[in-house]
């Protein structure tokens, strides 16, 4: 069986309300736009996004929720689990306070996550995310869609508090490997205010974890990356019932 199937399997489980599934759009939706704010929280768990009809899609994800159908309710509601991190736990008991009370409303979920997505390119005005967010569904309403937006704004996921440094958009870490090992240029420190952003669309989350333990980066164009690693790593977790996790992974 598929770890990360798995792990994503014990972090829905975290939430009691959410309901999951793969049987209907809706419910494929409802997985793809949840587990997208979960990583703009910072907690990374290997699914990199890109812009679809109804918002930011990953097809890996798709490919994980059809695999974790099928073995879902072998997890038990009660099922423990953290984050080997701190740092990372820390943002994950974040996100779930961002998300208590909305966790089955498809319409928040897709347009909160669009327009953090729209508004990490960084290709489009503020007014121009608004109007391609409202224009996305004909249900959607200019008040209901600023409203969404202005609780994201609370939570510093848009808006002046994730801005990218010096006004740059989009800088931070990317799925794709550097082209060139003479780009690289070496980091020392992290600009102070780098711990209130999401970085490239939210979905890396390492930044702030090396600004704290004193590392140094290596920028390859838009992408950033610690010494010898060609890719982000994924936030490993780890689980209260080691048995169940042997008995997933044999299946």
């Amino acid at each position: 069986m598929n770890r990360q199937s798995i792990d994503l399997g014990f972090v829905l489980r975290q939430f009691p309300d959410l309901e999951f599934g793969m049987h209907t759009f809706d419910h494929r939706l409802r997985m793809q736009k949840f587990v997208y704010l979960l990583q703009s929280f910072d907690v990374y768990l290997g699914y990199d996004y890109s812009w679809y009809l109804r918002g930011p899609y990953c097809s890996t994800l798709a490919a994980s929720g059809f695999a974790l159908a099928g073995f879902y309710q072998d997890i038990p509601g009660g099922a423990g689990m953290h984050f080997l991190s701190t740092l990372v736990q820390g943002r994950f008991d974040r996100f779930k306070k961002f998300i208590r009370g909305r966790e089955n409303d498809n319409a928040f979920l897709e347009i909160a996550a669009s327009f953090h997505f729209l508004e990490g390119e960084g290709d489009l005005g503020r007014e121009e995310v608004l109007d391609k967010v409202v224009s996305k569904r004909p249900e959607f309403t200019e008040e209901q869609c600023v409203k969404v937006r202005s609780h994201l704004e609370r939570w510093d996921l848009v808006g002046n508090g994730a801005a990218a440094p010096g006004g740059e958009a989009g800088v931070g870490r990317s799925c794709g490997a550097p082209t060139s090992c003479e780009s690289f240029v070496e980091v020392p420190a992290l600009p102070d205010d780098m711990d209130r952003r999401p970085y490239d669309k939210g979905f890396y989350h390492m930044l702030l974890d090396s600004k704290e333990a004193g590392e140094k980066l290596v920028v390859a164009g838009r992408d950033i990356f610690r010494p010898g690693q060609d890719h982000p790593h994924v936030d490993e977790i780890a689980v209260d019932d080691t048995a169940l996790l042997v008995r997933l992974i044999r299946r």
